[in-house]
């Protein structure tokens, strides 16, 4: 179903408890790059998955404003 969403508007997130969860350490190789991994026990902050050497960590709250 055509959700009227532009590519450029959607972003992927996949959420985990923590960073030592047994679920993310058994999918973190899984995620596809331009994604984003989210902790609920880091609920500041977002991981995004990057390929190259410029990466920033950065907070949630600033990606909710783009």
């Amino acid at each position: 179903m055509e959700a009227g969403f532009r590519e450029e508007q959607v972003e992927f997130v996949t959420a985990y408890a923590d960073r030592d969860n047994t679920a993310f350490k058994g999918s973190v190789s899984e995620l596809a790059w331009k994604s984003f991994a989210w902790f609920a026990s880091e609920p500041e902050h977002i991981i995004m998955l990057h390929r190259g050497a410029n990466v920033e960590q950065a907070h949630l709250s600033d990606l909710m404003r783009i």
